[in-house]
């Protein structure tokens, strides 16, 4: 019996499988998505071209930034892994099919072939490149040739109907426009790979930004831009895309970043500056993210906001550039921009969108204008169609109504979605009760006529979702909020569902909950229709000014849910005011005044506690750098989240209300030890202590029994995480050290924490001492150690071992080592031939991991002389930052009933879409031929070990890497030193640091009920 291997659901790290053979292998259809995992798909034949012209290839599509899929055919393939190739190419958005000479002789090449011709047929934006490497087209249109000899031989072992589907394919394929080796860069593969790649360029959009799925008109709005950015002009020079709002000026500028950033030195998209602006660190992040991107580096030090200019400055100079400045609404944001046009590079381009025309009239001379165009009539209806009916034309019966329908949304894209999404799946009568609303409603009222998608949600849950989010959580991570509002009695996860499927709103990448500023704005006007001239009688406050006012006058009521105030904002106001009236603020964009964590208020910045007493309905509270004065009996009770940033209290006054709270965030306070006192927080879920420079050490944990998510991040003085840590081992899933660098051990009951996901210890410089029995934590699936020097990440599982460190070779006593994703050799014969496994080295790039993924991946060793294979998919794994490499170095610990002399292996990396493999290297064991007494590791100098090319023995100087039988703890020990980690050989703690087995790992073997290990009849 053959098991089935499935990538996507397999439990078990390490599998034995045996190969198909030649059966046939049924094909799943699926759907095609619209989001691209991969750039480019690559269909070749492996013997043919594998070590010469595809890695060459592969090579260069990957320095053109293209995330290529590159199948192991020289694998062979079980059913679903098949199934996975297919999934790999309705995620791509190209396919490259390189004809060899010997590709039609493979079934699983034609069978892929089928697969990408039926992509393309399906998809009109699917590109599809045939290239004719040494192989005549006409053969390959005719199957003439090599392949005719191929076909010759499927026609006794397939059946007629697939046979003839392999010749259409490559009928097919050989009929398109392709690329000729023969007839083009004079037969010179270099060139020929640079030419294929150009090709890929200008017709394969190489996104970069999310843009929505449903685009509608866009050819017609991005051609004087497109035009413009390829004008060859030497000069630095800005355009304005104008329009009003939900007209798609954002998407339009994402769409022409994504087509042309690449041809520029360096570009940064900074987004929603108007939004960033209303809090009181947004200038200062954008300066930081303008300067990392232009850098090109993810982290920028700098020393005041002079000095960051000054790098900006300095970064740009010498640069070509491209620039997006997305929503600038204030004259001193367009004056800066303006102010910098004498730091750019020639040919650099500054893109900047906004909706105030306003602001142009007096600058035209110095900018090119492009005022954005609503949709066409026929654009509308399509756009309004892909949401209200999932196809491009309306239902035949609905056709008059929906024409209603779009000329009441005046071609503006935003109303079309939302109001399209809000007529989907309803009755003829619902139509025309919508459609009377929307005609009662003025032209150029479009937040109200927008309204009418908030007023036709369902229930009252979801509509106070939108409120709350509109108010106060865009910008927050989902989890948090559904945490937060799940207790405010929000059916916060259906919720976000209903509003996510009217298009009210979105997760973004980085599980953020994002809300277009249109609706944004709908949800505010709606809070603020509630009492238009009291802003103390409606039930949200989010404006600082109007916040601040209602505390100072003591005019809050019992109607107020939410209140959010930073001082900060109120004294940059004044602050602006002053600077801007003195003299314009040529460059106030970047000169904004720097944000003090730490200061104090001033007096007349004090309020009394008493200002809430009256909101005895108020569950979400933000207060940041307020202080409070007098006491706290009458404080409300049943506030959910406080976010108290910048608290100058040392501690929390006894009777400050905290029992009720689900979240509280006091970064950036004065909280010492002690801070909370005796009380039992038996709510809270969220605790987030970020920056809290006195605190040196944890409370009691005891006292919050459900926590779920610690955030002790950057607290510099924390010298102590208490104990009673391992209270929460069926609660704490989250635990943020980062940063705290005073820190020198972790608690013993850390490892009691076994529901815990994520441990992030980067940059606690001084961590010296890590708990036993971390191979407990069996749901770890996020481990950053960035700066920490104890030593990598190690997997233990099953006869194996994982170690994941930073790096980007194979290290060099890894006697064999190739470039690509994919190694094949001979085991070598001669004396001393009892081996005792291998280890490998797999270099992987990693182009992102997040945290709430779980990223899998997985090495294969095929021994095609024993025809088995072995597959090994750790659940723990070190994850670097995105776009950088991490080596995986493991130790197979195999006998002679699945590895010896003469055998032909391959090793190989089946990765998801975020991993890809660089560079594999190998060596392997050859232990001593007399049993080893209790495992003693052999530690002999000069003693020889193998190295399969040439086939001799080799000596090396010191220890040899050689291992008995005995244990998996000796193996570690000697793989540690390899890679250079200091072994202390006074005890067995170190192993227990160093040990992080998967939960689910154990070797499979026959009889097995979920897997067999099975070898051909």
């Amino acid at each position: 019996m053959v098991e089935e291997f499935d990538v996507a659901s397999s439990k078990g790290p390490l599998l034995f499988m045996a190969s198909a053979g030649g059966q046939e292998a049924s094909s799943s259809t699926s759907q095609c998505t619209n989001t691209s995992a991969y750039d480019v798909f690559l269909s070749f034949r492996g013997e043919d071209i594998r070590k010469t012209f595809l890695d060459h290839l592969y090579t260069a599509l990957f320095g053109a930034g293209f995330h290529t899929f590159r199948d192991d055919d020289e694998i062979e393939r079980a059913e679903n892994v098949e199934a996975e190739l297919e999934k790999a190419i309705q995620q791509s958005r190209s396919s490259i099919v390189v004809f060899s000479e010997n590709y039609a002789s493979s079934r699983w090449c034609l069978d892929e072939l089928v697969m990408i011709v039926d992509r393309r047929r399906r998809t009109s934006e699917f590109v599809l490149l045939p290239v004719f490497y040494h192989v005549d087209p006409s053969h390959v249109r005719n199957q003439t040739g090599s392949l005719a000899a191929a076909f010759a031989g499927h026609e006794d072992r397939f059946k007629k109907e697939r046979i003839r589907g392999w010749r259409e394919a490559l009928r097919e394929v050989a009929d398109l426009a392709g690329m000729v080796l023969q007839n083009q860069a004079d037969g010179h593969e270099a060139k020929f790979i640079q030419e294929i790649v150009k090709v890929i360029e200008n017709r394969v959009n190489h996104r970069v930004l999310d843009l929505p799925s449903n685009l509608v008109g866009m050819d017609s709005q991005v051609k004087d831009i497109n035009s413009w950015l390829q004008d060859g002009s030497s000069d630095a020079e800005i355009m304005v895309l104008c329009g009003m709002g939900g007209i798609g000026k954002t998407t339009i500028a994402r769409y022409v970043f994504n087509l042309h950033h690449s041809k520029f030195d360096s570009s940064s998209f900074l987004t929603d500056i108007r939004e960033t602006f209303e809090k009181s660190d947004g200038p200062n992040n954008l300066q930081r993210q303008l300067l990392a991107d232009i850098s090109k580096r993810k982290e920028t030090e700098t020393f005041g906001v002079n000095d960051g200019i000054n790098k900006i400055k300095h970064a740009m100079s010498h640069k070509k550039v491209l620039l997006v400045f997305d929503d600038v609404d204030q004259e001193e944001q367009l004056e800066a921009i303006l102010g910098m046009q004498d730091w750019f590079y020639p040919h650099s381009k500054v893109i900047i969108t906004t909706r105030h025309a306003r602001l142009l009239t007096a600058r035209a001379s110095k900018l090119k204008i492009h005022n954005v165009d609503k949709l066409d009539n026929n654009e509308s209806l399509r756009l309004f169609s892909r949401y209200a009916f999932r196809q491009d034309h309306p239902n035949e019966f609905l056709v008059l109504l929906s024409e209603e329908v779009v000329g009441q949304c005046e071609g503006l894209p935003l109303a079309l979605k939302v109001l399209g999404s809000s007529f989907y799946e309803r009755s003829i009568d619902a139509w025309q009760s919508l459609l009377a609303q929307l005609q009662a409603i003025p032209k150029n009222r479009i937040l109200r006529k927008l309204e009418i998608s908030y007023d036709s949600l369902e229930d009252d849950h979801d509509r106070n979702l939108f409120l709350e989010v509109a108010c106060f959580f865009v910008g927050e991570d989902k989890d948090h909020m559904v945490t937060i509002l799940d207790e405010c009695e929000v059916h916060t996860i259906i919720g976000v569902q209903n509003l996510m499927d009217r298009c009210l709103l979105r997760v973004d990448e980085y599980n953020r909950v994002m809300m277009h500023q249109m609706l944004r704005d709908m949800g505010r006007e709606i809070i603020r229709r509630e009492s238009p001239k009291d802003p103390g009688n409606r039930s949200r406050l989010w404006h600082h000014k109007e916040s601040f006012s209602v505390l100072k006058d003591n005019s809050g009521t019992g109607n107020i849910e939410g209140l959010a105030l930073d001082m900060r904002m109120l004294k940059e106001d004044k602050t602006v005011s002053c600077m801007n009236s003195a003299r314009p603020g040529r460059f106030s964009f970047f000169s904004w005044p720097v944000v003090n964590h730490t200061s104090n208020n001033s007096d007349e910045m004090d309020l009394k506690a008493d200002a809430f007493s009256r909101m005895c309905r108020l569950r979400l509270l933000h207060i940041n750098y307020l202080h409070l004065t007098g006491g706290f009996k009458g404080f409300p009770k049943k506030i959910k989240w406080l976010r108290w940033h910048g608290c100058p209290l040392k501690s929390i006054p006894s009777d400050f209300p905290l029992e009720s709270m689900v979240a509280i965030d006091m970064s950036y306070s004065k909280l010492g030890p002690g801070w909370c006192g005796d009380k039992l927080l038996g709510c809270l879920k969220i605790l987030d202590l970020s920056h809290c420079h006195g605190l040196t050490r944890t409370p009691d944990f005891s006292r919050f029994p459900i926590l779920e998510r610690l955030i002790l991040k950057g607290c510099e003085s924390l010298i102590e995480v208490h104990e009673s840590i391992g209270n929460l081992e069926n609660s704490l899933v989250y635990f943020n050290l980062e940063d705290c660098t005073s820190l020198r051990k972790l608690p013993r009951n850390t490892a009691m924490l076994k529901v815990l996901k994520a441990l992030i210890i980067s940059g606690c410089l001084n961590l010296d001492e890590f708990p036993r029995g971390m191979e407990k934590l069996e749901a770890l699936r996020v481990f950053h150690a960035d700066s920490i020097v104890m030593g990598p990440v190690v997997c233990e599982a099953c006869g194996l071992m994982s170690i994941f460190y930073p790096g980007s070779q194979v290290p060099a006593w890894f006697s064999t080592r190739i470039k690509g994703s994919s190694l094949s050799f001979s085991v070598p014969s001669g004396p001393h031939t009892s081996i005792g496994g291998l280890k490998m080295c797999i270099v992987c790039f990693v182009y992102s991991m997040k945290e709430q993924d779980h990223e899998q991946f997985y090495a294969i060793v095929s021994n095609k002389t024993k025809d088995l294979k072995l597959i090994y998919g750790p659940t723990c794994y070190g994850c670097p930052k995105p776009n950088e490499d991490m080596r995986w170095v493991s130790y197979w610990m195999l006998g002679n009933d699945k590895l010896e002399a003469g055998d032909e292996l391959t090793i190989s990396l089946l990765s998801t879409k975020a991993v890809e493999a660089r560079e594999i290297g190998f060596h392997l064991v050859n232990p001593r031929l007399e049993e080893e007494a209790d495992g003693v590791e052999v530690n002999q100098p000069g003693y020889p070990s193998w190295d399969p090319y040439p086939e001799q023995f080799v000596g090396h100087s010191g220890s040899t890497r050689l291992f008995g039988q005995g244990t998996l703890r000796k193996a570690l020990k000697d793989l540690l030193k390899d890679i250079g980690v200091t072994w202390d050989p006074c005890g067995a703690a170190e192993f227990e640091f160093y040990s992080f087995p998967a939960s689910h790992a154990h070797w499979r073997s026959a009889g097995d009920q979920n897997l067999e290990l099975a070898h051909k009849s």
